[in-house]
């Protein structure tokens, strides 16, 4: 595995919530990576006001261009509610990855939802069947979670699908073989990006838009060095070898328990 080659800058986003206290629906994990609704128009008015282009890699773009891709995560009902009306306003496209077994659950989106995006102009594409991690699949799990999804969507929005992200950004050379043979073209984690000898295609880097300082986050991002870049690229493979080592669930509990602020001693002034 070696460190995939700088892209277009691409923000991943979850859940986008319009009261402080997100979505009783949440989980923990979900609620980590919720932003609100205020700080989504913050930063796509910021993207709009520093003259950033926005692209769903609809077709190939000048790689010097100062271009975006913004991109939404796991089918949360808040796309359609929230999402979809600041992206008009701001003209603004941006792809949907839907996990397709989860459509129509508590707190997500309908296929009704799912075909309006889609006919917004929004870029609808795929995040698995069922969320698990692909990369711990065997062939015949991982090529059904691949084509039946790719399938489906193509069925409910009458367009083609041939992007995928990977369901917690798990992903290794078998599955982008994989995704190449089901007919993916691109193929976006959670991390930096990484590239496999083994496999025709390259795992795209993703910044993913977290509840504490959304706004900062990305703009670190994207105004980011090509030093900086590159350090990121290399934390980002420490970090897929620390969820390999801790397991996704312990990872993402120690992560979340490291970004809570450190309470300070109270120092008495009584004599």
């Amino acid at each position: 595995m070696k460190l995939g080659k700088p892209t277009t800058p691409t923000l991943m986003f979850h859940g986008i919530h319009s009261r402080y206290i997100a979505e009783p629906s949440y989980t923990e994990r979900e609620r980590f990576y919720a932003i609100r609704e205020d700080h989504a128009i913050e930063i796509f008015g910021r993207i709009a006001d520093d003259g950033w282009g926005v692209t769903t890699f609809a077709s190939e773009i000048d790689a010097s261009a100062k271009t975006v891709c913004l991109t939404f995560d796991d089918a949360h009902l808040s796309h359609y509610v929230s999402a979809l009306p600041i992206l008009i306003d701001f003209n603004m496209n941006a792809i949907f990855f839907i996990t397709v077994g989860e459509v129509g659950q508590r707190g997500k989106l309908s296929w009704s939802q799912v075909k309006a995006l889609s006919d917004s102009g929004m870029s609808i594409q795929s995040h698995s069947v069922s969320h698990r991690p692909l990369d711990r699949l065997d062939d015949a799990a991982l090529t059904r979670e691949l084509i039946d999804s790719k399938m489906i969507l193509e069925d409910a929005t009458g367009r083609e699908v041939s992007m995928l992200s990977l369901p917690g950004g798990r992903g290794d050379a078998r599955v982008l073989r994989q995704a190449n043979a089901a007919g993916y073209r691109r193929v976006l984690g959670s991390g930096r990006g990484r590239t496999y000898a083994s496999a025709p295609l390259p795992e795209l880097g993703r910044y993913a838009v977290k509840s504490t300082a959304p706004l900062a986050g990305c703009l670190r991002y994207l105004n980011a060095t090509p030093l900086s870049r590159a350090q990121e690229r290399i934390q980002s493979v420490a970090t897929a070898a620390a969820k390999d080592l801790l397991g996704e669930n312990l990872y993402e509990s120690l992560k979340r328990i490291s970004s809570r602020p450190v309470a300070r001693p109270t120092v008495s002034n009584s004599s």
